[in-house]
């Protein structure tokens, strides 16, 4: 370097003013957009529930050797669903008694059948019916089958598929 000249390398206050502006109009973008959405993570918060309570309402039925299920109901808008037990009433038939799900309200459970549980706003559920033996093999009818079947329930976009003579739940 001579005397009298000036090294040029580097950023001038102006471009380093006008790049942090860029960064920070994008920023203001990407926040106010639906980039940093939960509606994902909400559906496969939801998913992931009703795997757990189907695989609680398996359970029960192994363990009290009785015939278990979950009803779902599909009515749009208002999707829902419920755990049940297969009993036997007074002549010999069958009833399905509501049972109240873990952590959910029980209303005035066991004067009242407990209520079901709603979906959340937007999220839609195939309606249906599945049943667990005592062995935890699905069904969607009762009496069962003699072969148990691989069993879908579609909630929203997402399959939750019940293997059929295992129950197994992925």
């Amino acid at each position: 370097m001579t005397a009298g000249t000036r090294d040029e390398s580097g950023f001038t206050m102006i471009e380093i003013v006008v790049i942090l502006l860029v960064m920070v109009i994008i920023g203001a973008a990407l926040v106010m957009s639906d980039a940093y959405s939960t509606a994902v993570y909400d559906l496969s918060s939801e998913v992931e529930v009703i795997k757990t309570r189907l695989r609680y309402a398996q359970s029960r039925a192994m363990n009290s050797n009785s015939i278990w299920g979950m009803k779902f109901d599909g009515s749009p808008g208002t999707g829902s669903y419920y755990l049940f037990q297969i009993v036997s009433d007074s002549t010999g038939g069958r009833l399905e008694e509501k049972r109240p799900l873990p952590g959910e309200d029980r209303g005035n459970y066991p004067t009242d059948d407990p209520p079901d549980v709603s979906l959340p706003d937007g999220m839609g559920i195939s309606s249906g019916t599945v049943y667990f033996d005592g062995w935890g093999r699905p069904y969607t009818e009762v009496p069962p089958s003699m072969e148990s079947s691989t069993i879908t329930v579609t909630v929203h976009t997402e399959a939750i598929t019940i293997e059929k003579n295992t129950g197994f739940i992925p």
